[in-house]
């Protein structure tokens, strides 16, 4: 039999930060052009509950493990359950779920879907209240009442031949927990973990084709465990994560990054090696080696600014005129490593790694807001082409100009 501390401490390493290259980013790309893939495998049996505007689908996963000591069982810990979460419903509207503890083994239950299709007229909002426990095997078992937001009595109630299925559903919703991922999973509707204002992790939604229009946040390690959080919002639809987030509409994508960068290249084009000594911790010592980077054009140098209430640097760089060969996406550098510009590095691209999302594209543009947020130095870069889409640049500065950016103090 499996240590099931061992077994614990292999599910939290899963769940540690996930890291985003771009050759992981363009398979996904490829893997969703062909088809939408189901997740997982059912485990068993499939329940279906009419929550607001959805269908929630539920598998069961294997319960939490406890630990055991030397001196006996550890203490109980926190029920998994508790917290904030949040999903994409299958009409494509934003649901979010919260799960308060109540006493020694019960749960208030709030859930909230911003379009509720199939149970509110026009589609409205509805919530969700009620009450839950934790059944021996596992499942998480809720009983609630649902309501539409305006005040209107839910369209199934209004329905005698539909009345008695929906109130029977509300009174025994079965969810379940996935330990190792930390999701309340179903086939089509995956519930992750969300900060309070509902706002979602990026980095954790790497499976994802595109994002809901939703809030969303990065955390950023800093010097001494400091911990930086940065939100933003995603107002249009076809964005996708990324440690940002990325569009692309034929040749043109547009970038969002949001990381600590640690190094750059030596040469961007012909030594793909990290500069030697690293980059200085400052924000003037990042600005000069980027100002410095071969062999991008500086098109706007290195200037003071102040930004989402810190001070920083800003400039901009401007692939030069290449050689070039192919077209689209199939475009590359003839003279450079492996046919691409590699640049900047970020502990969230892995390690060892660096940026290369140019697609052989002579005249992109980088422009980058180095800022120091309490000792951290924080790095948003936005990434255009000149053949990128008016509007997909339009919403780019949209959600730029919707980041704000909040120190989380120590981690440890």
């Amino acid at each position: 039999m499996s240590d099931p501390r061992a077994l614990l401490e292999r599910e939290m390493a899963d769940l540690e930060l996930h890291t985003f290259t771009l050759d992981e980013f363009h398979h996904r790309r490829r893997r969703a052009q062909r088809n939408r893939r189901v997740r997982f495998t059912v485990m068993s049996l499939v329940l279906a509950a009419v929550v607001g505007g959805g269908v929630l689908r539920t598998i069961a996963v294997d319960p939490a493990q406890r630990i055991a000591t030397s001196n006996g069982p550890a203490p109980e810990p926190p029920s998994p359950f508790i917290g904030m979460w949040a999903s994409t419903d299958t009409d494509g509207s934003s649901q979010t779920l919260e799960i308060r503890a109540v006493g020694d083994d019960g749960f208030a239950v709030v859930m909230h879907d911003d379009a509720a299709t199939q149970a509110c007229v026009g589609g409205g909002a509805a919530t969700l209240t009620g009450t839950a426990h934790v059944e021996a095997s596992g499942t998480f078992v809720i009983v609630a009442d649902a309501a539409c937001d305006d005040g209107s009595i839910p369209e199934p109630l209004s329905d005698p031949a539909r009345a008695a299925d929906f109130l029977a559903l509300l009174a025994r919703m079965e969810l379940r927990y996935n330990s190792v991922t930390d999701e309340l999973i179903g086939l089509e509707v995956v519930w992750r973990r969300a900060a309070p204002d509902g706002s979602q992790d990026v980095n954790r939604l790497s499976d994802l084709d595109t994002l809901t229009p939703g809030r969303y946040f990065v955390d950023l390690d800093g010097p001494k465990a400091a911990r930086v959080r940065a939100t933003f919002e995603v107002a249009a639809e076809g964005w996708e994560p990324w440690i940002g987030v990325v569009k692309e509409s034929g040749d043109g994508a547009v970038w969002l990054s949001i990381v600590t960068v640690d190094n750059v290249m030596r040469d961007a084009c012909l030594d793909q090696r990290p500069a030697e000594p690293a980059v200085g911790p400052t924000v003037d010592d990042l600005a000069t080696a980027l100002a410095g980077l071969a062999p991008f054009e500086v098109s706007e140098p290195p200037t003071d600014v102040e930004l989402f209430g810190y001070r920083g640097k800003h400039l901009a760089l401007t692939v030069p005129a290449l050689a070039v060969t192919g077209e689209g996406s199939d475009r590359e550098f003839i003279d450079c490593t492996d046919h691409r510009l590699r640049s900047w590095m970020a502990p969230s691209l892995g390690r060892g790694e660096a940026f290369y999302g140019y697609n052989g594209e002579v005249g992109r543009t980088e422009e980058f807001w180095i800022l120091d947020v309490d000792g951290t130095r924080v790095v948003i870069v936005t990434n255009t082409a000149l053949s990128s889409v008016p509007d997909d640049v339009a919403e780019l500065r949209a959600i730029f100009d919707s980041i704000r950016i909040e120190p989380a103090g120590a981690t440890s």
